[in-house]
């Protein structure tokens, strides 16, 4: 079952094959939550299976958090790093808990609410926190402590293991852990189970600490969707119901989403699904350059993409235009649109760089170009005709 709409924030509509990223219900300002508690792990010695699953032990002092975690706290990854996570264990340094999860666990299961009354941390949380929830925080997300330099980032929903089941049984029963109806299968599915965390800068934390969200590179995965495009209908598998586009984009983020359970099992998932069908990518336009960065890049020379010729010699030649202001309008050095002599209009179009191109009239008519970054990395820049045309420029040449 669906939850009910509420607190969905910084939403980006990624338009694909066009020109601009519209923005969607943008907040007024990135969320922030308050540290409630602070909970260690002390596990039996020599017992592979605790007798209870996540008990943990709350500290009321100030703790360090370092690159594999919270001291004095013995969590699974750092146990077993080596076998199942390929040596990789930063992405899973800090587990979060929000309170509202809590709450949405009891209004959802509520033959089963006496699980959670007591305001604890039971499902294995070194931070449990008010304010944010799995709808409010995304994939990348860096959360900054406002005590010190303590700076975390967002790495994956926290997908529940049969675990979970056992420390808390359906109601009714259900016969198999992760099957509808469990609490494994419901937290997965939305990222009710909390999330985790790498910790970017070391630092300390305490109960009453705050940490908020000051950089969001994914608006466009709340942890609720990204857990619901991914493990939605069941936490053993990937079904994915994303589209192809974010299913390329998820398996290429290398440094932003958890390798283990996450991008590991997406990769598989990608080169499954590829055998059976080539996937449907829509081709990146990039992002508008705004007019004021577009007047310092248009001038100099473009290359026109996917425009090349040889010539009589067999030499390799590339449609080229240099681009002069004259006055207020740019001029070209050659005839590059349809044999036409062309001037350029710098438009500021909402913000955004874009050129009207006058051909001379009728039986031309005018075109009309955007000014996208293709790649940030290079400083690579498009014009993006309403032909389809493109042209590049790297901003240093």
């Amino acid at each position: 079952s669906k939850l009910p709409a509420r607190k969905h924030t910084a939403e980006l509509l990624v338009v694909r094959a066009s020109f601009s990223v519209g923005a969607a219900s943008l907040p007024m300002s990135l969320p922030e939550g308050e540290v409630l508690s602070v909970w260690e792990r002390h596990p039996v010695e020599g017992v592979a299976e605790q007798p209870v699953h996540f008990v943990r032990k709350r500290t009321e002092n100030r703790k360090e958090i370092g690159a594999m975690g919270l001291e004095d706290s013995r969590e699974w990854h750092r146990d077993h790093y080596q076998q199942f996570m390929g040596g990789e264990p930063w992405d899973r340094a800090i587990l979060i808990g929000c309170k509202q999860h809590y709450t949405d666990l009891m209004e959802h299961f509520p033959s089963m609410k006496h699980y959670w009354e007591d305001p604890e941390a039971t499902f294995g949380e070194q931070l449990f926190l008010d304010g944010i929830d799995s709808d409010s925080i995304c994939l990348g997300d860096e959360l900054q402590s406002n005590y010190g330099p303590l700076r975390l980032k967002v790495t994956c929903p926290r997908l529940c293991c049969f675990r979970v089941d056992h420390r808390y049984p359906a109601i009714p029963a259900v016969k198999h852990t992760g099957s509808p109806g469990t609490v494994r299968q419901w937290c997965s599915s939305n990222g009710r189970a909390g999330f985790l965390c790498r910790v970017l800068h070391p630092g300390t934390v305490m109960a009453g600490d705050r940490l908020s969200v000051e950089r969001r590179p994914c608006p466009q995965y709340p942890l609720s969707r990204l857990a619901g495009i991914v493990y939605g209908r069941t936490p053993m598998h990937v079904n994915f119901t994303g589209t192809d586009d974010e299913l390329l984009e998820l398996c290429g983020m290398e440094e932003g989403l958890c390798h283990f359970e996450w991008r590991s099992a997406l990769l598989h998932y990608r080169d499954s699904l590829q055998q059976k069908r080539p996937l449907h990518v829509h081709e990146s336009y990039g992002v508008p350059v705004s007019y004021e960065e577009g007047v310092k890049h248009i001038e100099g020379r473009w290359c026109r993409r996917e425009a090349a010729a040889l010539s009589p010699d067999g030499a390799l030649m590339q449609a080229e235009i240099d681009f002069v202001w004259r006055e207020n309008e740019l001029m070209g050095d050659t005839d590059i649109l349809d044999g036409q002599p062309s001037v350029f209009k710098p438009r500021n179009d909402h913000g955004k760089f874009a050129l009207e191109i006058d051909l001379g009239g009728f039986p031309h008519f005018p075109k009309y170009a955007y000014m996208t970054q293709a790649d940030e990395a290079t400083g690579l820049v498009q014009l993006v005709f309403s032909s389809g045309d493109r042209w590049f420029k790297e901003p240093s040449t």
